[in-house]
């Protein structure tokens, strides 16, 4: 499959997590495009999308809510995975829960995970070092990238088994 791991980050922690899951994919047989989400033009070239976004005072970036509503108007009913990045582990899904049957509507349907992000305190603004030292974070790396290898070969093995199905569907239709 042709996948888009496309990614909203702001100091860079995030867009290395779409790096190793897109480095996972392609492991997986798949031919994977990483792009910034403000830099995705046509989604037409796609069969299925990974859409990874930083978190700020608990929101996606305000780029990765508006990429997500244009899937939801231009790619459906291709598949969607998302993930975001966070300043510590917030949760961990265990991955069969974290998944809805490729059959199932594409749009982020517990297709979607939680990593630890990256506090870098030298990297930060004012504001939000202020921020930060309000609720208590102090620098630190929380991504667990053997837990987003296990993701990502997951979501491999999932956009595999889609296209199967498409594959499956096209030939008994004749088309």
């Amino acid at each position: 499959m042709k996948v888009l791991v496309a990614i909203a980050s702001t100091y860079g922690a995030t867009a290395e997590i779409g790096e190793a899951i897109a480095s996972e994919l392609r492991h997986g047989g798949h031919d994977v495009d990483v792009r910034p989400v403000d830099s995705v033009g046509s989604l037409e070239w796609y069969d299925g999308v990974v859409l990874g976004s930083a978190v700020y005072i608990g929101r996606i970036l305000t780029s990765a809510r508006q990429f997500a509503a244009r899937l939801a108007e231009e790619f459906a009913p291709r598949p969607v995975w998302v993930f975001a990045s966070g300043m510590k582990s917030v949760t961990a899904y265990p991955l069969g829960a974290a998944f809805t049957s490729p059959v199932d509507p594409p749009y982020f349907g517990g297709r979607y995970a939680i990593f630890g992000g990256v506090v870098d305190r030298s990297k930060l603004g004012t504001a939000e070092r202020s921020l930060i030292g309000f609720v208590g974070a102090t620098h630190s790396d929380e991504r667990d990238f053997d837990l987003i290898a296990a993701w990502s070969g997951e979501v491999s093995v999932r956009m595999n088994a889609h296209d199967a199905l498409q594959r499956a569907r096209s030939n008994s239709t004749g088309g």
